[in-house]
C-alpha cells in the first residue's frame, strides 16, 4: 500500500504462478497471445520518508559536532 510515508525505490515484474496457466508458466513461446494467459505482479523495494528524514538529520547532528 502507498502512501506519502512510502516511496518506490525499485520495481519489477514477477510470475504470478497462482493465478496463470501452468503450460504457458512451463513452456515459452513468442507473441503477445501466448503469454497473454500469465499474470504477473511488481515486486518493489520501498522506502520509509519519515526515517530517511530521522536518519539525516542524525548524521548531519554528527557531523556537524552537535552531539
Amino acid at each position: 500500500m502507498m502512501t506519502d510515508t512510502w516511496e518506490k525505490v525499485s520495481c519489477h515484474p514477477f510470475l504470478d504462478a497462482r493465478h496463470s496457466f501452468l503450460i504457458t508458466r512451463m513452456f515459452w513461446l513468442p507473441g503477445k497471445t501466448w503469454q497473454s494467459h500469465n499474470e504477473f505482479g511488481d515486486f518493489c523495494l520501498l522506502k520509509n520518508r519519515k526515517k530517511i528524514e530521522e536518519k539525516e538529520i542524525e548524521v548531519a547532528r554528527r557531523v556537524g559536532g552537535f552531539d
